[in-house]
């Protein structure tokens, strides 16, 4: 659903989106490992906005796969914490 419409504005490989995802998954993973770090969730967060205005596979790279990674996976795990603190 997604990956036509970014192929198409970025105009790049299926293989280079795989990257992308990829990095996603092994920043999310390192995010959960961070936390609790609210420096780390609020920076990610804010910086994840490259990941949006990507113009190219850098930025996205970046901006989606690392940042947004990293501040999502500290987020699963503050959210995961808080249910299980009780």
């Amino acid at each position: 659903m997604f990956l036509g419409p970014l192929k198409a504005l970025l105009g790049v490989t299926r293989a280079d989106l795989t990257l992308v995802f990829a990095l996603a998954s092994a920043a999310f993973s390192g995010g959960m490992n961070l936390a609790p770090a609210p420096v780390l969730l609020l920076g990610c967060a804010g910086a994840s906005a490259l990941g949006a205005a990507a113009d190219g596979l850098a930025q996205l790279a970046f901006g989606y796969g690392v940042l947004f990674g990293a501040g999502g996976g500290a987020a699963y795990i503050l959210g995961q914490q808080t249910v299980n603190w009780r």
